[in-house]
């Protein structure tokens, strides 16, 4: 037998699709499990079931609306094709993530097998099998990409890559084709929408100057020009920039400076790229939400662990320049592709979350094809008994991840499996995931448990006006009215706009006889718009 850096042929285009399609195959198999589940009520509601304009199919609503704090009309007419086609059954939306999922899977596999092609001179089949599958297969199984796909909500991850993969994918055919004014204008038309998706892909035409230094070879060779065919994609990263930070303002998603000062911002996000790195090698403890560290928690273990992480990579790129781009060029990627979650910029109290790592990964998932092609290779070479050590230990891995995986999609089978898993990873740490599992139990009709949940929000954050109506809603289901209007009062005096709880006070009111005040809170509350 021939040894793989022997066999210089090359892989057929066609033989290379074929394995990227069977890895997205493979990847929509792991994710059967998640088409049983349900909506959560995290972000759902307020985009789906709960949405006063959903299922009208406006296409002038869907281009304007701010839903959650953001702009994303791509994906808003995306689960309006949905619920035309099942209505409010889950299944449907799911079975639209988990195939959009497939074909990333798909594209990332052909990415890859293009960039190969670049870096490589005459490479063997085998090598590019390797490179070509193993990223398909890692983006496809990796369970920190769960997040993205068992979520409906975030439906704008999965169609924001979709369209971010075809945008890079026809720039490298617009720099080594003859017809290159076509494939200029669908790499544009393509990042629109993907923009229209998630404003995440803002950092696309830094993505397509990283290809042009590597492996493209191109932007020290036309440098002026390298930059100049990128000002079209600069303003609409600009412009989408400005309608985000509009969006969330308004909704006053992005926290002041003053509250959250830049050095606490870049130490956060020096971190927080540990911590990305850190779960993208042992995706372990993974939870739905990452709360902010404190002032006191920045400088322990953590955080040095993570600033030493980050300098090596740096220094192990830089060394390798001598040899190859490949490893700067991944970390870059990964890093740019980052920086507008990452913290610099805080949006909510979060610190971190998986659906951010999912277009990040496919630079580092790229580099790991390649380690893996050349190790399987040196083996095959040297010692085939080591070569079927590696490959074993390689497909271990793979079926580690999807396990994984498909023990992950079950966190989002509900509410109740979503916030439980958040509270089993960060016990008494977020206020909120007890206030929406309690949430979850009353619509159950389990109050006495919702009850409990409700407390412990309350507890954890007095000034939680939320927590006090629900639980005044949970004391009205169990008859306790007098408690419950206390729950309704407390709840109006720290959310004084908020029409919700005076809603509730007239019911409450109206149980014991307080006709007058039931419709002194009625009033108030359609004052505050309530209809």
């Amino acid at each position: 037998m021939k040894p793989l850096t022997e066999i210089r042929e090359g892989l057929p285009m066609t033989a290379a699709l074929a394995l990227a399609a069977l890895s997205a195959l493979i990847a929509f198999l792991v994710y059967i499990p998640s088409l049983s589940n349900g909506f959560v009520n995290w972000d759902d509601p307020s985009f789906i079931y709960e949405n006063p304009m959903f299922g009208h199919f406006d296409l002038f609503w869907a281009l304007t609306a701010r839903t959650v704090g953001n702009w994303h009309p791509a994906t808003i007419l995306s689960l309006e094709l949905d619920h035309l086609l099942w209505g409010f059954d889950p299944f449907g939306y799911h079975l639209t993530n988990v195939i959009l999922h497939s074909l990333n899977s798909f594209l990332a596999g052909a990415l890859s097998y293009m960039l190969c092609r670049r870096v490589v001179e005459r490479p063997g089949r085998a090598a590019v099998a390797i490179m070509t599958a193993v990223p398909a297969l890692l983006f496809g199984l990796h369970p920190a990409h769960v997040e993205s796909v068992a979520w409906i909500s975030e439906r704008k991850d999965v169609l924001c890559a979709f369209f971010f993969l075809l945008s890079v994918l026809s720039y490298i055919s617009y720099s080594s084709s003859v017809k290159k004014g076509r494939w200029y204008f669908l790499s544009l038309m393509f990042f629109v929408l993907a923009l229209m998706s998630k404003p995440m892909a803002v950092t696309l035409p830094i993505v397509l100057l990283i290809l042009d230094f590597f492996p493209l070879e191109r932007l020290f060779q036309r440098i002026r020009w390298a930059i100049l065919e990128k000002v079209p994609f600069l303003l609409l990263s600009a412009g989408s920039a400005i309608i985000t930070i509009l969006a969330q303002g308004s909704e006053g998603a992005i926290m002041p400076i003053e509250f959250y000062p830049l050095w606490m911002r870049a130490l956060a996000a020096l971190k927080t790229l540990g911590f990305y790195i850190m779960k993208a090698v042992y995706p372990a403890g993974l939870a739905p939400y990452y709360p902010l560290t404190g002032r006191a928690e920045f400088f322990n273990l953590t955080f040095y662990a993570s600033a030493v992480l980050v300098a090596a990579l740096f220094i192990i790129s830089i060394i390798a320049l001598k040899r190859t781009k490949t490893v700067l060029a991944a970390l870059l990627f990964y890093i740019v592709t980052l920086l507008p979650v990452i913290g610099l910029v805080q949006v909510g109290s979060q610190a971190a979350a998986d659906r951010y790592t999912y277009i990040p990964l496919i630079g580092p998932f790229m580099l790991i094809g390649a380690v893996m092609a050349i190790i399987l290779e040196r083996a095959w070479y040297k010692r085939r008994a080591l070569f079927f050590a590696a490959f074993f230990v390689f497909l271990s891995a793979f079926i580690f991840l999807a396990g994984m995986t498909v023990r992950q999609t079950a966190f989002w089978k509900d509410s109740i499996s979503l916030w439980n898993r958040q509270i089993a990873v960060y016990p008494g740490k977020v206020p909120h995931a007890y206030n929406l599992r309690g949430l979850a139990y009353d619509e159950q009709k389990r109050y006495r448990e919702a009850i409990e949940d409700f407390d412990m929000a309350i507890a954890l954050d007095p000034k939680n006006a939320y927590a006090y109506n629900n639980r005044g809603n949970a004391r009205k289901s169990l008859g306790n009215f007098r408690q419950a209007i206390g729950d309704f009062l407390k709840a109006a005096s720290l959310a004084p706009n908020l029409p919700e709880p005076y809603v509730n006070l007239s019911v409450a009111y109206s149980e014991i006889g307080e006709m007058e005040l039931a419709l002194a809170a009625r009033q108030r509350a359609n004052a505050l718009g309530w209809r």
